[in-house]
């Protein structure tokens, strides 16, 4: 009895959160998101290319796993999950002040791999595109910090492939913000049918040609048209067309 009734306050919190918090718009462009795991990757990689660490062994798969399991939970409120996130957010937050107390001199390092911790931690849930903006702001500062750090010219080859990742990364975060990726209404076309009369007006020269005037040159421009099922040909001269105009007229079949 007293399981179940832990499992319905626990349904009974999910549905009140889920009624309190506002709709997220859940960002679509899977484009978009695998730039910025990129940028992500990046940026991780030039901190332990900096700083000679081997942070990205475990950072980058795991970064990957959560990018993964957010794109096929984007439309789910993972209360759970957002849950447990916080809880281990504190817990990275209370080793960062641990190693900060034994390296004061400098904090460049310990921040880097806090900053790498979080993301690993966010990359779990990312549904909006405002949380794929901060994934982009941590791999920028990432790649800030191994600028501070780095002593090779190396670095320079990550810089020129950062730029290279976030020109189009910044190019799809534009198109989004203006809707422009949204699937539009296809419009449909109704379908094609032959027409049964074809109309042929001009001067009598022209109509000469088709049998108008002369019965003979009635095949002389009558092979030429496409062989079309149930068409009959009338032809008139341009006393007989009266007020139609000078060129070929069709009237489809069940047309006004």
């Amino acid at each position: 009895m007293l399981q179940l009734q832990r499992l319905s306050g626990w349904s009974s919190l999910q549905q009140r959160l889920s009624a309190t918090l506002p709709a997220a718009e859940i960002e679509e462009s899977l484009a978009l998101r695998v730039l910025v795991q990129v940028l992500v990757i990046v940026g991780i990689a030039a901190t332990d290319m900096a700083a000679e660490t081997t942070l990205s062994v475990w950072a980058v798969p795991l970064s990957l796993l959560g990018a993964a399991w957010s794109w096929y939970r984007r439309r789910r409120s993972n209360t759970a999950v957002k849950f447990l996130l916080a809880i281990g957010m504190l817990l990275m937050l209370l080793g960062f002040f641990g190693k900060l107390l034994g390296s004061l001199n400098d904090t460049r390092l310990v921040l880097a791999e806090l900053l790498i911790q979080l993301q690993v931690l966010h990359s779990f849930d990312l549904p909006r595109r405002k949380d794929l903006g901060y994934s982009m702001a941590i791999g920028l500062i990432l790649l800030g910090v191994a600028a501070t750090i780095s002593q090779t010219s190396m670095f320079g080859l990550v810089l020129l492939a950062f730029l290279a990742i976030a020109l189009p990364t910044l190019m799809l975060d534009y198109r989004s913000r203006l809707g422009i990726d949204k699937a539009a209404p296809k419009k449909t076309r109704p379908p094609w049918r032959s027409p049964d009369v074809l109309v042929l007006a001009g001067p009598p020269a022209i109509g000469s040609l088709f049998g108008g005037d002369r019965p003979a040159g009635a095949g002389c421009l009558l092979p030429l048209l496409p062989p079309l099922s149930g068409l009959s040909v009338a032809v008139l001269s341009g006393e007989q067309s009266g007020g139609l105009p000078r060129s070929i007229s069709r009237r489809a079949a069940g047309g006004v």
